[in-house]
């Protein structure tokens, strides 16, 4: 079922799957009719957002529902139905309309509203007290770097204002040696002291950002979601050979590629993206082509 189609009043059939009833989940009989009363909700930060404004979203995998008696839970999608199959599938017709007419529509979003504030930002750099990097096997650090200065990697949103134990905060702040580093730690905001603001917030608040180069920069636009991954309109998929996307790219269809590694031996495989800063779009397109020994067509 597409979760997009659902709206709230929406009656539902609900059918659990035996192996969940088996581990003991049993919230309502099979066949129970419940009504839709609101979806879970689903932070997206500032960084590793998808391309998604950063705020909190309706989460369209977690469905609350209410039973005829009053009883409230919530429920995965795909363990029940809408009840109204006729009106679904008319739904379903109007949304197939609006994606054949045009092939990069997108549903609504469901945004719900701005992140919460906090007093520190993704990509900020902090100290972090008692706490010291260490250079081992899993982080190497610069002679010429602090060791006990670190960068935001990651803000657990929806564990803000929590407690790890009765007196404990959540440590809602994931940090590490780079916004790319592979590895961090959580702490919590009573741990941090703020160096200076970050790339990310410099971002939001329209402040010069020294790069190291073009693909530094790169990279950041695409980290922080100022891109768009685009489909193949040979295949209709997002699946791209090198001669496509280096043919889109000198079409300038797309400004760009990733490649990613492949799993059980499948093989890399070839994400085409397009800039949300033209400008910046243009100079990939053209240092890319140049490494393939090829200009824009």
């Amino acid at each position: 079922m597409n979760t997009d189609l659902l709206k709230v009043g929406d009656q539902v059939i609900v059918q659990i799957e035996k192996e969940s009833r088996d581990w003991g989940y049993n919230p309502c009989p099979d066949g129970t009719v419940a009504t839709v009363v609101g979806f879970s909700e689903v932070h997206y930060g500032r960084v590793h957002n998808f391309g998604k404004r950063p705020g909190v979203y309706e989460n369209r995998s977690w469905i609350k529902l209410r039973r005829e008696d009053g009883k409230e839970w919530t429920e995965f999608a795909t363990r029940f139905k809408i009840a109204d199959e006729q009106e679904y599938e008319r739904r379903l017709v109007v949304l197939r309309q609006q994606q054949q007419a045009d092939p990069n529509w997108k549903s609504d979003d469901h945004f719900m509203r701005e992140l919460p504030e906090t007093p520190f930002w993704e990509g900020d750099f902090v100290f972090v007290d008692n706490r010291k990097r260490r250079t081992d096997q899993y982080c190497t650090i610069d002679s010429k770097q602090d060791p006990y200065l670190f960068q935001i990697v990651r803000i657990d949103y929806n564990q803000l204002n929590t407690f790890a134990s009765q007196m404990t905060p959540y440590p809602v702040y994931q940090v590490s040696s780079g916004l790319t580093a592979g590895w961090s730690i959580s702490v919590s905001a009573e741990e941090l002291t703020l160096k200076e603001r970050g790339p990310v917030w410099k971002f939001y608040h329209d402040e010069a950002i020294t790069f190291v180069n073009l693909e530094d920069e790169a990279r950041f636009a695409d980290l922080i979601g100022q891109t768009t991954e685009v489909r193949n309109h040979a295949n209709d998929l997002y699946k791209w050979s090198k001669d496509e996307v280096l043919m889109a790219i000198s079409l300038g269809l797309v400004h760009g590629f990733s490649l990613s590694s492949g799993f059980f031996g499948s093989g890399p495989s070839i994400r085409a993206i397009r800039f949300k800063d033209e400008e910046l779009g243009k100079r990939v397109a053209t240092e890319t082509l140049k490494g393939f020994n090829m200009v824009a067509a």
